[in-house]
């Protein structure tokens, strides 16, 4: 069965939901995590298509179940009802302070990090992570929370991601909106007044955000 394939008959995924809300991750959450976008999620929480191998692998994997398990077809045992993930085989990236990571990312110098982070997701070598630092992004990306980031990521449409600003010689993190040929970066927090900006020839996109983890 190829990556593509579909699995018919799928109903409501009722064990994902139950382990989401047990885990209290977020459709967000998941998606960040997994790779896979809200809405194919939210399909196969409702059940309302088939979804693809590529999906209940990524989804199955990130909860350390089987695909037939995810599907309802064999019983979960309680010991996998929470997410207790081995990390022996996890891949450590370093935690950049804000300001450091422009100079790390262009400039390809190493500097030392005080902290890592571990992850299991399928990132590149040069992924690496920052702490949020204010409140620009909620209600999807809470402050304090540790964001891992992929260089090599490609960008797509309402992804979150960090950019170089050429007139403001600044890196900032923002979503994504591509209506092409434009490019625009928003903000989340609807409280906070902040303008969008339209990317220019100039600008860079450095990073995409590819993992989200409320703590370190």
């Amino acid at each position: 069965m190829n990556q593509k394939s579909t699995v018919k008959g799928n109903k409501n995924c009722v064990p994902l939901k139950i382990l989401m809300d047990k885990n209290s991750v977020s459709v967000q959450e998941l998606s960040n995590n997994t790779g896979l976008t809200r809405p194919t999620i939210n399909s196969i929480l409702k059940g309302t298509s088939n979804p693809t191998l590529t999906s209940l692998t990524a989804i199955s994997q990130y909860f350390g179940i089987t695909i037939g398990q995810l599907l309802g077809e064999e019983t979960i045992s309680e010991d996998l009802n929470s997410l207790e993930p081995d990390e022996s085989f996890w891949i450590s990236y370093p935690v950049y302070q804000w300001h450091e990571i422009y100079t790390v990312i262009k400039s390809n110098q190493e500097i030392q990090v005080s902290c890592i982070i571990k992850s299991d997701i399928d990132i590149s070598k040069s992924s690496f992570a920052v702490v949020m630092n204010d409140s620009s992004m909620e209600p999807f990306i809470s402050k304090g929370s540790t964001l891992i980031f992929d260089p090599k990521r490609k960008p797509y449409d309402s992804a979150f991601i960090i950019a170089y600003i050429h007139k403001a010689n600044d890196i900032i993190f923002k979503q994504l909106h591509i209506n092409k040929p434009h490019q625009f970066l928003t903000s989340t927090n609807r409280k906070i007044p902040s303008e969008n900006i339209k990317l220019s020839d100039n600008d860079e996109i450095i990073a995409v955000l590819a993992e989200m983890k409320k703590t370190i």
